[in-house]
């Protein structure tokens, strides 16, 4: 008898895998590596395939060489291309494409500062500012990056444009005075200095560098009680904040350094209020009286020129072109008052501006903080008291 085999379906088995699986499984193999071989020559050759090409293409175009942004900033090639590396050639490259972007500008200015290539990104600003509209900012960037170079000359010509182009811009005239005091040129630096704080308006937001800055430079010239002047004017805006030991100290040194006691501010007064706030007063400087608002928004003591006349005040010598703007704010000059006398209040060498215009009929001028901050002030709704501030407070002499 003949003994069979028994199958697999006899036994109730199943295959492992189905045929068809593995069919479908070599299927999709044979398919992914035909499409890895010659799939992006396919895809080239449809329709959208094409776009997309192109349109990759399109991403980062080949521009006008950069010669071309040399030749319409009219500047020199710039110096150490050859350093510059790629991120700072992709930069230039957008702005030959694109000249008067400001974005591009700022980026190329911004990669050149980061490769350590400050110089040329100042040469960069100013040819933008030479090409293209609206560009006055670039070239005050420039100035300031001259400045910090120490290249002083350079960077005051560079400043002086931005001055011209926006007389009325206070922090233009800041710039300069900087660059004037890295020069040495201290009256005109004083001059610009005070331009820079009657454009700013309201004392408080006059940064502290302003006044130590023109306290410096007063010391430089051995005007000691006069350099006392700005600094005191700094604290008289918020003494509760401002009143510092270190401000304390350095008027201290300078009312030592001039023996200022008693010449910095003497004798307390009252004076009567209008209704409106307003205090007149009839005041003497140089020894001739005339008729003054008290102001303490003010930051100079402020008199007309026909008034300047009569008391013999001088402008400082400067030789720098007048500045005018549309409101009149920066068409001044520095000058200094021997002496003021208010009531019984007095007080010698304090830093003045002459006025080329009037400041109101019957008004000779204005005793802003200059005087003032030299004395402590008591207001009351009928009254205004000026009592004097010793020249070295208590606690550092």
């Amino acid at each position: 008898m003949t003994q069979s085999n028994p199958s697999n379906s006899s036994l109730g088995l199943r295959p492992l895998v189905p045929s068809w699986l593995v069919a479908l499984a070599l299927t999709g193999i044979l398919a992914t590596t035909v499409w890895l071989v010659w799939g992006d020559d396919f895809v080239a050759r449809t329709p959208r395939g094409r776009f997309e090409r192109v349109e990759d293409r399109a991403v980062e175009p080949k521009g006008p060489p950069i010669e071309t942004l040399y030749q319409r900033y009219a500047m020199e090639p710039l110096p150490n291309a050859e350093a510059f590396g790629k991120e700072i050639d992709r930069m230039l490259s957008a702005l030959a494409r694109e000249p008067c972007d400001q974005r591009a500008v700022g980026a190329a200015e911004a990669s050149l500062k980061r490769g350590g290539f400050p110089r040329e990104s100042a040469k960069l600003l100013i040819g933008y500012a030479g090409a293209c509209p609206d560009s006055i900012r670039a070239v005050a960037a420039a100035a300031e990056t001259l400045y910090v170079l120490g290249d002083f000359a350079p960077a005051l010509e560079t400043a002086e444009r931005v001055v011209r182009a926006q007389p009325d811009w206070a922090a233009a005239h800041f710039l300069v005075a900087r660059i004037l005091q890295g020069l040495g040129r201290i009256d005109e630096a004083l001059e610009a200095y005070a331009v820079n704080i009657r454009l700013i308006g309201d004392l408080k937001s006059v940064p502290a560098d302003t006044f130590i800055n023109m306290s410096t430079l007063y010391s430089a010239l051995g005007r000691h009680c006069e350099a006392m002047t700005p600094i005191q004017t700094y604290i008289a805006v918020d003494p509760g904040d401002r009143d510092t030991p270190v401000l304390r100290y350095l008027i201290a040194d300078q009312a030592q350094k001039g023996k200022c006691d008693h010449t910095y501010a003497e004798g307390t007064t009252k004076l009567q209020r209008a209704s409106n706030g307003v205090v007149l007063a009839k005041a003497e400087i140089n020894g001739v009286s005339g008729t003054f608002a008290v102001d303490t928004g003010a930051s100079f003591v402020s008199v007309s020129k026909s008034f300047a006349a009569r008391a013999k005040l001088t402008a400082l010598q400067s030789g720098r072109v007048g500045l005018h703007t549309a409101n009149g704010v920066a068409a001044a000059a520095l000058t200094t008052v021997s002496k003021i006398r208010l009531g019984a209040s007095h007080a010698d060498a304090v830093p003045a501006v002459i006025l080329d215009k009037p400041i109101g009929h019957g008004v000779d001028g204005l005793l802003g903080m200059s005087f003032l901050a030299r004395f402590d002030i008591v207001l009351t709704d009928k009254e205004l008291k000026l009592v004097p501030k010793p020249a070295q407070p208590k606690s550092l002499q």
